[in-house]
This record gives C-alpha cells, structure tokens and sequence, in this order.
C-alpha cells in the first residue's frame, strides 16, 4: 500500500533565490558558451513546457561552475529531498524508527557516504533500517526503486519501506560544447519526491493507493 507521497516544499521551489525564468539563460550562460550554443539552450527551455517558477539551485544561478561542488550538490539535496521527507513523516504520522527499509536513487549523484546513509543518519533512524542507494540507471531508476520496495515488502511482512528519487542538477551541470550534453542544463530543474509503502494492516484505512503489480 502507498500511504503517502510528497515533493519539496513551495517554500524551497518557489524561493526567489530558487527561482529562475527562462529569460536568464542568456546572462547566466555569457562567456561561457559560444553564441551558437546560448541560442540552442534557449530554444530547448522554450520547448519544455516548464514554467519561469520551476527552481535552479542558487549553485548554479551564481554563474561560478566553481560553486557546484561536491558541498553545493549535498546542500541542494537536503533542501529538495531531505525537507521533502520531513514533510512526508508529518504528514503520515510515521515516526523514521518505524521505516525498515530505505531506498534512493540518483542517476549521476552518488557520494560517500550514500544518499540512504545520509537520510538514515538525519533521521536517526534505527540501526535494524537496511538501506539501498540505486545509481546509473537513469529515468527508470525511480520504478526499479518501487519494484525493489514491493519485493522487500513481499518477503518482510509489518514493514514500512521509504523511497526517495532525485536527480541531482548542481552534480550534473555542464559547460562544454557537445549539444547532447546541454539538454540536461535547461531541462531538468531541482526535484525530488518521497513515498512511504508499507504492507502493515493498521495502515490500509489511511493508504491513498494499493499496489497491483
């Protein structure tokens, strides 16, 4: 059963220091890009269908590559998904003693320690929580997430299991010249979402869904 989902808060995305419109992308990409390649960025933002509200971690909107380092990457991680499962254990009532299992996955970000062990170590969650960090597995890594979640379920009877996707923009922004490479820069703003599942009968009344398959 899914009890419940969340994504980061309007206070993180919504920001104005978070904030970026589409009309920046020329001032914030000056010197470092050719004409060309500004031009091209510009197109592709304009074609997403993504809002001048969506937020660009202020790493990057500081025009510094300097700045999105490992310590950018981390910060920009625990105000998109770390405030994001904050919400979704008030939201729920679940305490993070109760989560037996946690599950991350991020494409490209992958420090040490794991995205998992840092979750586990915010919340002091207890020492019996097994922990999994998925990685290079691009868009479908978040349904391999749920897909492990409901095998760990199936096999461990009362648990709670706590999935958490996110792709990482300060870890993954790109200055070069190879186009393919720029599509990510312009198409993919801070994210991040959180899903506690659970098999527990005490929870069914208050699931928002049940897993078929």
């Amino acid at each position: 059963m899914l009890m419940h989902s969340t994504c980061p808060a309007a206070a993180i995305t919504c920001a104005c220091s978070w904030r970026f419109a589409r009309s920046r992308i020329r001032d914030l990409c000056h010197g470092k890009f050719s004409e060309e390649d500004i031009a091209f960025q510009e197109r592709i933002a304009y074609r997403t269908g993504l809002s001048d509200e969506t937020a660009v971690c202020p790493a990057i909107q500081s025009g510094d590559e300097a700045n999105c380092g490992i310590e950018a990457a981390r910060f920009e991680y625990g105000a998109t998904c770390i405030t994001t499962i904050s919400k979704l254990f008030a939201k729920t009532g679940v305490s993070p003693h109760q989560v037996n299992f946690v599950i991350t996955n991020s494409s490209l970000f992958n420090p040490t320690p794991s995205l998992s062990a840092m979750i586990m170590n915010h919340f002091k969650m207890s020492g019996r929580t097994i922990n999994y960090s998925l990685g290079g597995m691009g868009c479908s890594a978040g349904v391999i997430a749920l897909d492990l979640a409901r095998e760990l379920l199936g096999q461990h009877p009362n648990s709670i299991a706590l999935v958490v996707s996110h792709e990482n923009i300060t870890n993954n922004y790109y200055s070069g010249s190879d186009k393919s490479m720029l599509i990510p820069n312009v198409l993919f703003r801070c994210n991040g979402s959180a899903v506690l599942l659970t098999n527990r009968s005490c929870h069914a009344a208050r699931a928002k869904y049940t897993i078929q398959h």
